[in-house]
């Protein structure tokens, strides 16, 4: 979950507080919306008062209100509609062979082929695993038939000649594209190495007549080209010695940060208001906690309370208003929940 507009949208504060007994930090009033937690409307009012390390405490209480925003946001999108996608995490091949394949072309991998393409949807690559039958030094690459696609730098790999090596990988493979693609052509991937002299072992997908979890969202088929975009290439069942480690994953609120206007009103002010206030009330606490007896935790108590339920409230209306009225089609990870119906039953009496 990216959502990396979030974490500029609001500020620490508009003022440095000179009472603060920590360091401030340089970007404390950087703030896209304009909103600081320490605002007087809807923020920390006393913090002109208080000698505490209050930028940690304001810094601490913007992550942790950042993370908040995003869990009950989902959380209440998860009370109105259901996960559109089944959980897989594994790995698509299998690490074990059965001799060695001859191939011509330059480039052996994969082809991962989007069937039915689910915006939002993604598949997060863990690991990947190469078998060779001699020991070499390659970059792995992954290219795409969508011109959107930006490339991810290669990953370098060292292999063991009639074994399966590994390496770390980072990569996301988005299930959906902004291209239109014409009739009875897919959205591909295409994940491969230059073969050199070396030859793959011989190793499939599945086995013993299984349907994998992740066959229902895209297909894969090795591949053994001319170039590392497929070009020329020839697909089948065999692996090419490629097995891909990871899981399926749907973002379920990228749209916030793509999505301008929401019912009339400018969604990441709506947003930015729910960081602020959830914020505040969590650097209200922090305060309320500390052991030192001074104006923000003695005869401002009560009033600190009274502000920290306040602003609560206002939180969560905010989060149920932003579920309550996500737009259809900002994306696919959801599906409308069954119907509730009622059945009539006997009854022993």
């Amino acid at each position: 979950m990216a959502l990396t507009c979030l974490n500029t949208l609001v500020g620490l504060s508009k003022t440095a507080y000179s009472c603060f007994t920590d360091s401030m930090p340089d970007d404390f009033d950087t703030s896209d919306s304009g909103y600081h937690l320490t605002d007087v409307d809807n923020g920390l009012t006393v913090a002109q008062q208080c000698s505490v390390a209050g930028w940690g405490i304001l810094q601490d209480a913007l992550e942790q209100a950042i993370r908040e925003v995003k869990t009950d946001l989902r959380a209440k999108l998860r009370e109105r509609f259901d996960s559109r996608m089944y959980p897989f995490r594994g790995e698509i091949g299998k690490r074990t062979k059965t001799a060695v394949l001859s191939v011509s072309q330059d480039y052996i991998g994969v082809r991962v082929q989007i069937r039915n393409q689910i915006k939002g949807a993604k598949f997060v690559f863990k690991k990947i695993y190469v078998g060779l039958n001699a020991v070499d030094t390659v970059d792995i690459t992954v290219t795409s038939n969508d011109p959107g696609f930006t490339e991810p730098d290669p990953v370098e790999i060292t292999t063991v000649a009639n074994q399966f090596a590994s390496t770390a990988v980072t990569w996301e493979l988005p299930m959906w594209s902004y291209t239109e693609f014409e009739a009875g052509d897919y959205l591909e991937y295409y994940i491969s190495i230059p073969r050199g002299s070396a030859q793959p072992v011989n190793n499939t997908f599945s086995c013993c007549g299984s349907t994998p979890a992740w066959l229902q969202y895209f297909r894969v088929d090795g591949m053994a080209a001319d170039d590392d975009n497929g070009t020329g290439g020839m697909f089948g069942n065999q692996a090419n010695g490629f097995v891909l480690d990871g899981y399926l994953t749907c973002e379920e609120l990228d749209w916030i940060c793509e999505l301008e206007e929401l019912n009339g009103y400018y969604l990441l002010d709506v947003v930015a208001r729910a960081i602020q206030m959830r914020g505040a009330a969590i650097s209200i606490s922090a305060l309320i906690d500390t052991i030192q007896v001074n104006p923000c935790t003695g005869y401002q108590f009560e009033s600190l309370n009274t502000r920290r339920a306040y602003l609560n409230k206002r939180y969560a209306d905010y989060v149920d208003w932003i579920a309550q009225n996500m737009p259809t089609g900002v994306t696919q990870c959801f599906t409308c929940k069954p119907e509730q119906k009622f059945h009539k039953n006997k009854m022993l009496v």
